[in-house]
């Protein structure tokens, strides 16, 4: 084959990709776990009734962040280590903030985001009395603080230190905004997302389903009569990539027991209502490894 006629193969191939990665407009992260929060699961927790446990959203939604991390991206200790379905000891076993990591450490979670006020309130009970509102400041740097943290529970579990997690943030409703969620999303990262309204109890439930990379997605409205709430972003839809338009969507894990796994959040439907995007990321122990690696090659170059 002539050196030409490799190039032109080579450009052809090149242009195939990138339309193909143009077309690619639709992404669901899966094995993320769904936690809903935590009155939810009052009801079958011994000692325990409906209305004992607030309903929380942004440390749920963190919680499933983590065990992601944990569970499928190798994050040993960072969470429960159990699989997304299983169920570890009830919360009520400990009278504190260390519950085992219950729920891949939504309790805990909400210690650290100051859920509440809980860390005003004096020596931590297992959760602030039914109190649930967490301050949107809160949310990216109490994700962190549970990351790095370390400490054994009186139970048995063993929370491992991430040090060098680290977070970052979107509040600006544009397209850098829509760029940044989607890499994470293709990274399989999956991203905090808050709201000023979401759901609310007089909706009359889904207004349909559809497919999004092969995964089933309800459809829901947001409700000016429902309340501020953060989700966990798992994926998106853009029927026009690379073009900031108003046909963007995500879709999200939303920690209600009404909905089903996966929800269309329409980011369009009434602008303001999208307040901001917490970006969490923990670092790898491979990648951690080879960043060693690398600076002692560094070190050793220099020398």
């Amino acid at each position: 084959m002539s050196a030409t006629r490799i190039l032109q193969w080579a450009t052809c191939a090149a242009a195939l990709c990138v339309f193909a990665s143009a077309g690619a407009a639709d992404k669901v992260m899966i094995n993320v776990p769904d936690w809903n929060q935590p009155d939810n699961y009052a009801a079958a927790t011994p000692g325990l009734n409906v209305g004992d446990c607030p309903q929380w959203c942004s440390p749920t939604a963190a919680a499933d962040l983590m065990g992601y991390w944990d569970d499928v991206k190798g994050c040993a200790g960072l969470t429960d280590g159990q699989p997304p379905s299983a169920f570890p000891n009830p919360a009520n076993q400990v009278p504190c903030w260390q519950q085992n990591l219950w729920h891949d450490g939504t309790v805990e979670l909400g210690w650290f985001m100051n859920t509440g006020l809980w860390q005003g309130m004096g020596p931590p009970p297992m959760f602030p009395p039914k109190a649930g509102v967490t301050g949107l400041g809160a949310i990216g740097p109490g994700a962190v603080a549970y990351a790095i943290g370390a400490w054994n529970d009186p139970n048995g579990a063993v929370k491992v230190a991430f040090p060098n997690a680290n977070n970052s943030l979107d509040n600006a409703f544009n397209a850098q905004m829509w760029a940044n969620y989607k890499a994470d999303i293709d990274a399989n990262k999956p991203v905090l997302v808050s709201f000023e309204y979401w759901l609310d109890v007089s909706d009359p439930g889904a207004m349909g389903t559809k497919i999004v990379d092969g995964q089933v997605v309800e459809i829901w409205p947001l409700n000016p009569l429902g309340t501020g709430h953060t989700v966990c972003g798992v994926g998106y839809v853009d029927p026009t990539p690379n073009q900031w338009i108003g046909d963007e969507e995500m879709v999200v894990q939303d920690n209600w027991s009404a909905t089903g796994q996966y929800v269309l959040a329409p980011i369009w439907a009434q602008v303001g209502w999208w307040q901001q995007n917490d970006y969490i990321f923990v670092p790898e122990p491979m990648t951690l490894g080879l960043l060693l690696a690398g600076g002692m090659v560094l070190i050793r170059r220099r020398k």
